[in-house]
């Protein structure tokens, strides 16, 4: 039996029977075609919704001889185009490690890369390199008119450095000092006002740090209250009044690093500065982290993820919505792709494409090599 039977056949089995239980959200889902040399891209992978397109950047080959590699989807035709890449390094596999959209450009930013792409133009160009750009995992978002990346750092190390680039003028610019201590995976989202970074690790070890609210239009920053419990690995959204904290590991002791996977989501007003619980997802009785999340207008879409089940971890094959304002949970019809986590997922504003992914790995056979997931589908809610 081939590692790949045996991965389904684990995911299917250990399948959290909740999903079932739940009431499911009206849509259908649909396979994307497969993607031109869609193999070429196991490393690193980004992705953009333009209004017309996904495009998805990252790196292919194998450590010593890896490439730059990018293509396009177009939902409205159902077609993949293959993108020219810009030339990148050939000695690590480490390549984009978040993107943004600005409305005309994607912005690409990893430790070894600080790109534009301008799909009008089809032409990519290297951006300036900021002062402390290259931490891996730091934080992005788009403002309106600066792309920020903030923290994230790597091996031992965790940076508290802020950046702010104008594709306008082409420079970059620092933020000003924040008051809390830098974090290598920070988690964290963009209001419309502000930049809020959520209370997380300081590197890789049990040291907390609390959270931050930035305002670039004063460079000033606040600190936030912290939340009824850490989170980590979590699926963060704005909903346009609050910011969504779904999923994660809870608080780790003093030998792990993290804990167990937690279902309880938490709310944060950045008006009032408060926290609220959530509705648990899945009936409370399962968590998952690193899943797709994207939020539409009205609910949050989450599929994938990693979850536990009979006392290790799998990925979960089904995916969730919630209602912030009704504070309530559907789960998602069966998608035709395996469950992973880390998978690109975009919102459309009719659907939900996700693409690729990592399969957890725990699920991985040892005899078998790791590899990237390397198909998508879209989920249309129905209106």
């Amino acid at each position: 039996m081939t590692g790949k039977v045996v991965l389904a056949l684990l995911v299917l089995a250990l399948a959290p029977a909740a999903a079932a239980r739940q009431p499911m959200l009206a849509g259908t889902w649909h396979r994307l075609r497969d993607a031109p040399g869609a193999a070429s891209i196991p490393y690193d992978r980004v992705g953009v919704w333009t209004g017309e397109q996904l495009i998805v950047f990252g790196r292919a080959g194998t450590p010593g001889g890896m490439r730059n590699v990018a293509f396009s989807y177009r939902p409205a035709t159902g077609r993949w185009r293959t993108l020219s890449p810009p030339r990148g390094p050939t000695g690590s596999y480490e390549g984009a490690t978040a993107a943004v959209w600005t409305g005309k450009q994607m912005l690409v930013v990893g430790p070894f890369t600080a790109l534009s792409y301008e799909p009008a133009m089809n032409r990519w160009r290297q951006l300036p390199r900021g002062p402390h750009l290259g931490a891996p995992s730091g934080l992005l978002v788009w403002t309106g008119k600066e792309m920020i990346t903030w923290g994230g750092g790597c091996c031992g190390d965790a940076s508290a450095d802020g950046l702010a680039y104008d594709p306008a003028n082409g420079k970059w610019r620092k933020l000003a000092k924040a008051p809390i201590a830098g974090q290598q995976r920070p988690l964290g989202v963009w209001t419309g006002r502000e930049l809020i970074v959520l209370p997380g690790r300081h590197a890789d070890h049990n040291e907390r740090t609390g959270g931050a609210a930035y305002d670039p239009a004063k460079n000033t920053w606040r600190t936030i209250a912290s939340p009824p419990a850490e989170r980590t690995g979590s699926s963060v959204v704005w909903d346009g009044k609050e910011v969504l904290v779904v999923g994660g590991w809870g608080p780790g002791n003093a030998k792990t690093e993290v804990g167990k996977l937690v279902s309880v989501p938490y709310a944060y007003s950045p008006g009032t500065n408060r926290w609220r619980t959530l509705a648990a997802m899945d009936g409370g009785q399962y968590g998952r982290a690193h899943a797709a999340g994207v939020w539409t207008g009205t609910k949050l879409l989450l599929w994938g993820g990693e979850t536990q089940a009979r006392g290790t971890y799998v990925s979960a094959p089904h995916g969730l919505a919630f209602d912030p304002k009704a504070n309530r949970w559907w789960g998602l019809p069966g998608a035709p792709l395996n469950g992973r986590v880390n998978a690109v997922g975009v919102w459309t504003g009719k659907a939900l494409l996700v693409w690729g992914g990592d399969p957890v790995r725990e699920q991985v056979p040892l005899s078998d090599d790791w590899w990237p997931f390397l198909d998508g589908a879209a989920f249309t809610p129905k209106a």
